[in-house]
């Protein structure tokens, strides 16, 4: 369905999810491979690698290069149900920085103005504020720098995430925050440490990661107009290439650093799964069932417009 406007696209990914790709779809692939030095680099483009040391080294790298104003925030940790203060001392030095085991809250935020940043955790299911909710960083208030107070102001990349936000924090606009931008307040999460449930650390934070990078694994799901995408690993990763390269809607946004055809790989179980619906899993009895169904009902509905007339 990412495809649908672009039917040669669409037909290279239906091959290449059960591996019957041809050499004339890698060779239109091959076609989208750019290089770094390349004049032509989409720089500001949504990058996917496999490994998440290169995303977090990526997203490093532009945040360092960042020409416009940066912010480093510090996140507020405190102890409840520790029995004294040297316990207090030994729990929060113990605290990892991997947000993975902090609730996706990280110790130190690093934003940039005019950056790609992400919602990090679920604050608001029903105004699409969720995990992965991509955006750009606008402007940034902080009261009391490097403490987690204040307001980020971001711009969703799709206007009806964070609608309900803004209509609801009206007040906070002024003259130089444009009405399309959405405010990010603080949160809080707790999780403990170690094997102990009994104390747990309250983390304050704002609810955001950089994103100019992602997994391929956390891009499942979007769907982007342009995306870089390098898929260089040492072992064969079954559907890998299927996922990054589709999430983006037609070839010409497609952008490829490192191709690695030999590594196409496709799972057996779905391999499987795809013959048995083929060949055992026929929709046609089920079809015809539901053509009859179709058809009388609209025989009936007839026969009361005319008894209605």
């Amino acid at each position: 369905m990412r495809q649908r406007e672009s039917r040669l696209f669409a037909q290279i990914f239906n091959r290449l999810r059960e591996g019957k790709h041809t050499e004339e779809d890698i060779r239109i692939l091959k076609q989208r491979l750019i290089c770094e030095n390349d004049p032509n680099y989409p720089h500001h483009t949504p990058h996917l690698f496999y490994q998440n040391k290169k995303v977090e080294y990526f997203n490093k790298k532009v945040y360092n290069a960042a020409q416009e104003e940066k912010f480093l925030i510090i996140a507020s940790d405190f102890v409840i149900g520790a029995q004294s203060e040297r316990m207090k001392e030994t729990l929060l030095s113990r605290i990892p920085n991997d947000p993975r085991k902090t609730m996706q809250l990280a110790s130190e935020l690093c934003i940039a103005i005019n950056q790609r940043a992400e919602i990090a955790v679920n604050t608001r299911l029903d105004d699409g504020l969720t995990n992965g909710a991509g955006s750009v960083v606008k402007y940034v208030e902080l009261y009391n720098p490097p403490q987690p107070q204040g307001i980020i102001w971001v711009k969703f990349d799709h206007d009806h995430v964070g609608q309900k936000t803004r209509n609801e924090n009206s007040q906070l606009y002024t003259s130089n925050i444009d009405r399309s931008w959405t405010p990010i307040m603080p949160t809080t999460a707790q999780f403990c440490i170690g094997k102990s449930s009994s104390c747990k650390i309250v983390r304050k934070q704002f609810p955001l990661r950089l994103s100019a990078a992602k997994t391929i694994h956390r891009a499942q799901g979007d769907t982007e107009r342009e995306v870089v995408v390098n898929l260089e690993a040492s072992r064969k990763i079954p559907h890998i290439h299927y996922v990054a390269l589709s999430r983006v809607t037609t070839l010409e946004g497609l952008y490829i650093t490192n191709l690695n055809e030999e590594k196409i790989c496709v799972s057996s179980k779905v391999e499987e799964e795809m013959n048995r619906l083929r060949k055992s899993a026929s929709l046609k009895p089920r079809l015809q069932s539901i053509n009859q169904q179709d058809e009388s009902f609209v025989k009936i509905m007839f026969s009361k417009c005319e008894v209605t007339t």
